[in-house]
């Protein structure tokens, strides 16, 4: 079995406050997974500890075949990001630039230095998520679900192995939200690990898939226990 993430007796701390105790779970290669809980219930404090932004209080935790611990340097993190894409729900586009400029912008930091293959995958993302057309436009020009789609290529820019969604469809109409949902489905039957938070629990009914979810201080797992959720 190959894994992307593995968790064993996780907890995490918001500030002061315990948000997850001794949350144990395990993502394979190539797995769709939704997760879910109420505001406040944990979901971001455990994507941020995914990718670095803040470390574990106890218990082990390995993303990408590397472990996330309090004496994580620098580099690692860097390394570690690298190998993941990451998906906000408000964009974080660079206003003052235009779509290519974006990616341009996260291929050089990210260690690209040909220009020629980085014009070639720019394109290639582009056209994974249908908007090859908007290279030359500002984030502005574009509608909410456009620029979400733009943050989506962004993150597959690595071709990473695992993608991190944090309420992604949040701030969009709901037709929107479900296209993106289907974007994500269809990035996910190329081979790419996908992780998603959502409140909308209709994608849960729709598109059905593993589930996570933060109650009460615990992370329950759909393939361990039932979850119950907002029909």
């Amino acid at each position: 079995m190959e894994y992307v993430l593995k968790a064993e007796n996780l907890v995490l701390h918001h500030g002061e406050r315990p948000v997850l105790t001794q949350a144990s779970f395990a993502l394979e290669k190539g797995e769709f997974c939704y997760l879910i809980g109420r505001t406040g219930s944990g979901k971001t404090t455990l994507l941020r500890a995914l990718y670095a932004d803040l470390v574990p209080s106890s218990g082990t935790l390995s993303v990408v075949d590397m472990p996330v611990t309090a004496d994580m340097g620098l580099a690692d993190m860097a390394t570690l990001r690298r190998k993941l894409g990451i998906v906000f729900q408000d964009f974080q586009l660079l206003p003052d630039r235009s779509v290519q400029d974006n990616l341009l912008f996260v291929l050089k930091a990210t260690g690209w230095a040909d220009k020629a293959k980085m014009a070639t995958r720019m394109h290639q993302v582009l056209a994974e998520v249908g908007l090859t057309s908007v290279a030359d436009k500002m984030p502005y020009q574009l509608s909410g679900g456009e620029q979400q789609r733009i943050c989506i290529a962004r993150a597959l820019l690595n071709e990473p192995r695992l993608l991190l969604a944090d309420e992604p469809t949040g701030s969009l109409d709901p037709e929107i939200g479900f296209a993106i949902l289907e974007l994500f489905r269809l990035i996910n039957r190329r081979g790419t690990a996908v992780l998603m938070a959502t409140h909308n629990h209709e994608f849960l009914r729709q598109s059905p898939a593993r589930i996570l979810q933060c109650a009460d201080g615990a992370l329950k797992d759909s393939q361990r226990e039932d979850i119950v959720f907002i029909r």
